[in-house]
């Protein structure tokens, strides 16, 4: 963990929860979730920080759960080490949806997007699982990595030929 930013942060990480709180609060995100803990499922220590996003679909309302999940490499019990993980992990992560923000407020991306890649889904397995996570396994790229060809043929999926008559691809008519 030496390299990693904000390693040396003094900022405690319950004020970098608060200050992310209200900056979600501050672009009308009110469903807000922190907690960590101990993950019988893979027996690791996480912390998680999730939010989500109000929707109005068919004059309904509808959340899209948003979060953060991140495995620790302390443990609670070693508490100077955890704490000063904590407080990275969290500074990190504030400087992170800021510039997401930055971002929506300058119009690079809406606010769906800049958080897709934590939309919560359920993978494969029924589990609750990121958009990234749930969408990474069928990626053709992911494919052509566990092989080792990083050719240029393999960063996107098959499109099919391009059709010799160039009015078929586009009719204006």
């Amino acid at each position: 963990m030496k390299n990693k930013p904000y390693f040396r942060t003094k900022v405690n990480y319950m004020k970098s929860v608060a200050d992310i709180k209200k900056m979600l609060q501050h672009h009308n995100i009110h469903t807000i979730e922190h907690r960590d803990g101990f993950d019988p499922v893979d027996n690791t220590y996480k912390t998680m920080m999730g939010f989500a996003l109000l929707d109005k679909i068919d004059d309904k309302f509808h959340e899209t759960p948003i979060a953060y999940v991140i495995t620790l490499d302390h443990k609670p019990d070693d508490r100077k080490k955890y704490d000063q993980e904590m407080n990275s992990i969290y500074r990190v992560l504030f400087h992170h949806i800021k510039a997401l923000f930055v971002g929506i407020e300058y119009g690079l991306v809406d606010l769906k997007e800049a958080f897709m890649p934590n939309m919560m889904v359920k993978g494969y397995d029924g589990q609750l699982v990121t958009l990234y996570r749930r969408w990474l396994p069928s990626y053709t790229f992911r494919k052509a990595l566990l092989k080792g060809d990083l050719s240029t043929e393999n960063l996107l999926p098959e499109l099919g030929p391009v059709p010799e008559d160039k009015t078929e691809v586009i009719n204006i008519e």
